[in-house]
Parts: C-alpha cells; sequence; structure tokens
C-alpha cells in the first residue's frame, strides 16, 4: 500500500517535456524572401539580408508554466561572419548567434549548419508567442535559415502543449530562367549563377539550332518539290 502511494506521487510530480520545430518558411516577413534549397528539411530556406527579420508564431496550450530552451537553429551562409538575433515578444532577446565565416564560392548554402542550445531558457505560460530572428549583421550575402527548435522542460502540468502558428506570409524567389537545365539547379552563388547562364545559353542556342535545321529541310522540300513541278511542265510542252 505504501509503496503504491510512493508510486503515485511520484508520477503526479512528475514534469512533461516536449519538442517543437518551427519551419522558417511557416514565419512571416516583408523583408525576407523563400528560396528552394534541396539540403533543406523541407527544401525550402529563408533569406535575410542585413537588418531583415522574420517572426515565427507558436501557441502554448495549458494553465500552468513550462521552461523553455532554444535547442537548435539550422542554417546556412557562404562569406563572411553573420550575426543574428532571437526575440520573444513578451520575453525580449533570448540569444544571439554568430555564424561561421567561410565561403565556396556559393556551394555552401546548400549546407546546413545546427546551432545547438543557445541563449537563455525563459519561463512560458499558456498564450501565442513570436519569436523573430533578425539579421543584426550581415554581408552583402545574407544568411539562410532552415528551422528553429525549441525544448519545453518542467511544465508543471502533463496537459500542457505547443503548436506552431503558420503563417507563411514570406515572398518565394522565383527562378531566373524556366528552361529545365536551370530550375534542376540547387545551389547558388557566384558559380553555379554562371553555371546557370551558361545553361541557359546553351538550352537556347539548341533550340535556335534545332528551329533553323527544321526550317532548312522545310525549304529543300519545297525548292524540291518546284524543282520537279518544272520538269513536269517542260515534259508536257
Amino acid at each position: 500500500m505504501i509503496s503504491f502511494l510512493v508510486i503515485c506521487f511520484t508520477v503526479s510530480l512528475s514534469s512533461a517535456e516536449f519538442n517543437l520545430t518551427i519551419q522558417a518558411e511557416d514565419g512571416a516577413s516583408s523583408s525576407a524572401v523563400i528560396n528552394y534549397r534541396s539540403g533543406a528539411t523541407n527544401g525550402l530556406a529563408v533569406f535575410l539580408k542585413q537588418g531583415g527579420k522574420i517572426t515565427l508564431i507558436f501557441e502554448v496550450k495549458g494553465k500552468e508554466k513550462c521552461t523553455m530552451q532554444v535547442t537548435n537553429l539550422l542554417y546556412s551562409n557562404d562569406g563572411l561572419s553573420d550575426v543574428f538575433t532571437l526575440e520573444i515578444d513578451k520575453l525580449g532577446m533570448i540569444g544571439k548567434v554568430v555564424t561561421r565565416p567561410h565561403s565556396l564560392n556559393g556551394l555552401l548554402w546548400n549546407k546546413f549548419i545546427p546551432t545547438g542550445p543557445f541563449g537563455d531558457a525563459v519561463a512560458v505560460s499558456e498564450g501565442v508567442y513570436n519569436i523573430t530572428i533578425t539579421a543584426q549583421v550581415a554581408d552583402e550575402y545574407g544568411v539562410e535559415i532552415d528551422y528553429v527548435s525549441l525544448q519545453f522542460m518542467n511544465c508543471s502540468n502533463q496537459t500542457m502543449t505547443a503548436s506552431v502558428v503558420r503563417n507563411g506570409f514570406i515572398y518565394y524567389e522565383e527562378p531566373s530562367c524556366h528552361c529545365e537545365p536551370c530550375e534542376e539547379l540547387t545551389t547558388y552563388g557566384k558559380v553555379s549563377i554562371g553555371l546557370n547562364a551558361v545553361t541557359c545559353l546553351t538550352a537556347m542556342i539548341a533550340i535556335a539550332v534545332a528551329v533553323i535545321l527544321k526550317i532548312c529541310k522545310r525549304n529543300k522540300k519545297r525548292s524540291k518539290s518546284r524543282i520537279n513541278l518544272v520538269s513536269q511542265d517542260d515534259h508536257r510542252s
């Protein structure tokens, strides 16, 4: 009987823990652009320039409190080191990330890097929260965000939950060239832009050559038919 009471008491005091991942493309921004990246979780990443911001929204339900910690942020960068901050509207700035300074002429945009846990753990209760990511310092090439992962710990209520409030109000970057070879490119930068232009030009030349050959064939057929008609008229006369 005593052991049963101890077990019940332990369960009642146990705290709930759970994780929440917010994809960057589900956020809202008037200064960000969504790029297509095969290396990103859902094939999409949000590009931020100097001063650019994106707001990610989540909702906590439950009558008690939890401790929340940013456990990971996946980003990509190709160029000088960038600095971006995370703020929660009700709690202020909770963390800052300094990206690695490294470049491979655009090839690193598709290589996403995890930050691991960073920033301060904060107390959250029931309500809607906005996480704002700001590119505080960025070079001319900016930085791209894939997702943010949050961990909720020490929740005093087992029924506490958190969910993403999807907005998705972000501009999608359209491909600069609509021919098939260009759409298959998944990396960006100086090298890939050059390859993009060469590929498009090659495709256009191939199409032009094919059209010219068809026209030449038609002209040959027409000239042959004319010669045949002339020869038939000569025989008749």
